[in-house]
């Protein structure tokens, strides 16, 4: 396990404390008759050899690695060393630094020592050493790549090559942070990474206009991704019917950016595993064609095709993360030593190392982190280097199987989750001036309820007390006790006197139930001022006595009632109706009396009604007339 490796440090009695070497800056890759270049980081103080000598640096090659497994395998045989450079001849670039500068040769002139020799192209080992005539002090290992020569290119194939795509991952704690992210990429324009924002960087560019103007500048049109806050799971969402929700997050994510003056990538999003088909058609409703796995457990890079659309799957290659985690420059080196000496083509992924993977330094800082990165970003833009790509770029071929179940079962939440929002709405109209406000309120934390690292049980008492929080704050408005009351008049108005702890106006709907009083002012809708507010309630009377009238209010879309109280109500004038009955028994009493006048004027003196019949014409038959009435 030598490569790689910072080699132990080996003392000489007369060595004094803390030698190092460090290195700060290389070469690695070099054309065949180009030159190495080494910047250290020597501390020498008090070391000498057994015979008083200084000490120097001394460079030595290894045969030509085979494979990638040759990277965690024995050094090579050496073919051949530079001879002993003198620390004081050495150039210095900058303060605490010293170059080595070796020229190379491809072809055995044995009789150029002074050039290292790289017979042919490939991947060697190089050991840097601080040594004394009595042996090496400490030493570094890393690994140069010799370019083809022309004739050596041609008889490879150029579809060989292995590309590389880089994701930059920005995280205000993590290794690298906003002005890491911004130093590293104004450095490299020419190299294409993808760099990914956390929620914890944006805030800090939230802060920070002008580091967040550095960092669009620094971009420089290379793709930005955003992770969503929180990490919300499609297909969980798309299960209960809700894929809006992820397509809202994505939506809001790619929002926030372009308020920081960022172009974000809106067809490709920051999700882990693979989603199922519904997940699938939520991606597509979210306008996202392409998911970059960052944690890349278990899955494969390729496309699912499922209800009717599609998405590309690229996962980061945790082997070569993990090979550049732990930072320091040999670290950059041994990733491209391993696609150089990859047989396969695929593209390779590599993202910078999680927070909570990477050891930092005392200071909190992660030097070694970055130095890897600019060593890797560096490398990238030399020539003979692999390709770099962004993530969109990355060529996929596989076809995959969309997953079968969702990352998480959002079942046992989704008539909570529904009750929350229809709630939310209501308040909206019940707090006008700052109903939005409870989204912004209530939003995120019901969106970090449904998150993918929330526990069930912790995801539904999240979701209860928000339900809970929102009740409060809907019942903020009370009704003083109904009282006794008289209507004298058919029409009048009564005090209904309302009470409100709310800290603004609130908008209430006014509902009044009786069987025997009616009010124009039933679902009225009504501005109630904090404090206590007397509203004049008009009622008009049915009928006569004593009977209940229910007052309530209700949130202005008439979904939530939010106080009630009763009045006992005595009617003493003649209501409306009443009236009209009373009138119309006057007149039919009018209308008879004038009727039975005239049947008494048509009566004789004796009570027998006079009747005057012409016997000539009513009939001629004697036995008739003798049965007719004596009329006298």
């Amino acid at each position: 396990m030598l490569a790689g490796l910072w080699l132990a440090l080996t003392l000489t009695a007369d060595v004094g404390d803390d030698p190092s070497l460090e290195l700060a800056r290389q070469t690695t890759f070099v054309a065949p008759e180009g030159a190495l270049s080494f910047d250290l980081g020597l501390t020498t103080a008090g070391v000498t050899g057994s015979d008083g000598s200084d000490p120097f640096v001394s460079v030595t090659v290894y045969g030509v690695l085979e494979s990638p497994d040759d990277l965690d395998g024995p050094l090579p045989p050496a073919i051949n060393r530079r001879p002993p450079l003198a620390i004081a001849d050495l150039e210095t670039p900058a303060a605490g630094l010293v170059r080595v500068e070796i020229p190379v040769r491809p072809g055995p002139q044995f009789d150029d020592q002074d050039r290292l020799l790289l017979p042919i192209a490939g991947v060697y080992p190089v050991t840097i050493e601080l040594r004394t005539i009595d042996g090496p002090i400490v030493s570094a290992i890393t690994h140069v790549v010799r370019t083809p020569t022309d004739a050596e290119a041609e008889a490879r194939s150029t579809d060989d090559d292995r590309p590389l795509a880089v994701i930059v991952r920005v995280d205000a704690g993590g290794p690298i942070d906003p002005r890491a992210a911004t130093t590293l990429l104004a450095a490299n324009p020419d190299v294409a990474v993808t760099v990914v924002l956390t929620a914890g960087a944006m805030d800090v560019l939230a802060a920070d206009p002008a580091l967040a103007a550095e960092l669009a500048a620094a971009v420089a049109g290379r793709p930005i991704l955003a992770e969503t806050d929180p990490d919300l799971d499609p297909s969980s969402l798309a299960e209960i019917g809700r894929p809006d929700l992820y397509a809202n997050a994505v939506a809001a994510t790619l929002d926030r950016l372009r308020t920081l003056g960022l172009v974000g990538a809106d067809d490709v999003a920051v999700l882990a595993g693979v989603p199922t088909a519904e997940g699938v058609a939520a991606l597509a409703q979210a306008g996202v064609g392409t998911i970059v796995d960052l944690d890349g457990q278990g899955t494969e890079a390729g496309t699912i095709v499922a209800a009717g659309a599609s998405v590309r799957v690229v996962p980061i290659d945790r082997a070569t993360t993990a090979d550049l985690d732990g930072g320091g420059i040999h670290r950059a080196n041994r990733v491209l030593a391993s696609l150089v000496l990859a047989t396969e083509t695929n593209p390779v992924v590599l993202a910078t190392p999680q927070p909570d993977r990477t050891e930092s330094d005392a200071d909190g800082t992660d030097d070694g982190a970055q130095a890897a990165l600019r060593a890797l970003l560096r490398a990238l833009a030399e020539p003979g280097a692999p390709a770099a790509v962004t993530v969109d770029d990355v060529a996929i071929t596989q076809r995959l199987v969309p997953a079968e179940r969702p990352a998480q079962d959002l079942g046992a939440v989704a008539d909570t989750l529904e009750r929350i929002e229809a709630k939310l709405a209501t308040y909206q109209g019940f707090d006008p001036g700052g109903g939005n406000g409870a989204n912004d309120r209530y939003g995120p934390l019901m969106a970090a309820a449904l998150g993918r690292d929330q526990r069930p049980d912790d995801r539904l008492g999240t979701l209860r007390a928000l339900e809970s929080a929102i009740d409060s704050d809907l019942a903020v408005v009370a009704l003083q006790d109904g009282q006794a009351v008289t209507l004298a008049a058919r029409s009048a108005p009564i005090p209904v006197v309302v009470e409100s702890r709310a800290d603004g106006p609130r908008q209430v709907m006014l509902r009044v139930r009786s069987d025997t009083f009616r009010s124009e002012d039933d679902r009225r809708i009504l501005e109630i001022e904090p404090g206590t507010t007397s509203i004049d309630l008009r009622l008009e009377a049915r009928s006569l006595g004593l009977s209940p009238m229910e007052v309530e209010i209700w949130t202005p879309d008439g979904s939530t009632m939010l106080a009630s109280t009763v009045f006992e109500i005595r009617s003493t004038a003649i209501p409306g109706l009443g009236l009209a009955l009373s009138a119309g028994a006057v007149i039919l009493l009018g209308m008879w009396w004038v009727l039975d006048a005239r049947r008494r004027r048509g009566q004789g003196p004796d009570g027998q009604d006079d009747v005057d019949l012409d016997l000539s014409e009513s009939t001629t038959d004697p036995t008739d007339r003798a049965r007719l009435p004596s009329l006298h």
